[in-house]
């Protein structure tokens, strides 16, 4: 039992809330306004925040961090989308036409202790800074790497390889910052290329 109730719940979900975009050429902004989808992720994610709204009913803020993809130079992700490009077999996913919604991990960072004292942050929030087509996101993930982004990862293949997952890599939605702007945030890293050239930190 704490001694002192917590001020404020800050807890992560995804843009996979929102569910997948009803074709490759939507190009609806997703803003935390809008209703959950039908996919397995968009109830998990609609459940999950459900769970952590309780805590209102005790007089705690709470913040539902809807994540994007989050860059890191040094692991996740990143990490794992660079290695084909490394060996010159990088390229779009699908169509390539699927919307990626991305945040570089500072900002992401920034974002959550912004959160625990600033008291307008409550609610849904976007973690991101911007969504990007996964072609153009390929190819300036190539261009930061000085790779070419030629080879296109077959839907069927993917869908071969991680299943179920594969739907929400293929079918994206662009969802926006819309509550972030509306607070005033500003992002160290507004921009994809910068982004994606952003060093590693040296190791402590």
């Amino acid at each position: 039992m704490l001694a002192a109730r917590p001020q404020v719940f800050i807890h992560a979900s995804g843009i996979d809330y929102y569910g997948y975009a009803s074709g490759p050429l939507d190009d609806d902004d997703v803003t935390e306004a809008d209703p959950p989808g039908e996919s397995f992720l968009s109830r998990l994610c609609r459940d999950w925040e459900r769970e952590a709204a309780a805590a209102t009913r005790l007089h705690v803020r709470v913040v539902h961090m809807r994540m994007g993809l989050v860059l890191a130079p040094d692991g996740g992700a990143l990490a794992r989308m660079k290695a084909p490009f490394t060996v010159f077999l990088g390229g779009k996913i699908g169509s390539g036409k699927q919307w990626v919604s991305w945040i570089h991990r500072d900002d992401a960072v920034a974002a959550y202790v912004a959160a625990l004292t600033d008291a307008r942050y409550t609610g849904a929030i976007n973690l991101v800074t911007d969504s990007t087509r996964n072609a153009a996101f390929a190819a300036a993930l190539g261009r930061s790497l000085h790779r070419p982004s030629w080879l296109p990862v077959p839907g069927f293949a993917l869908k071969a390889a991680v299943g179920e997952l594969a739907e929400s890599i293929l079918h994206g939605r662009k969802a926006v910052p819309a509550k972030l702007r509306e607070l005033g945030f500003t992002w160290k890293h507004p921009n994809l290329a910068d982004a994606l050239r952003s060093p590693a930190r040296a190791s402590r």
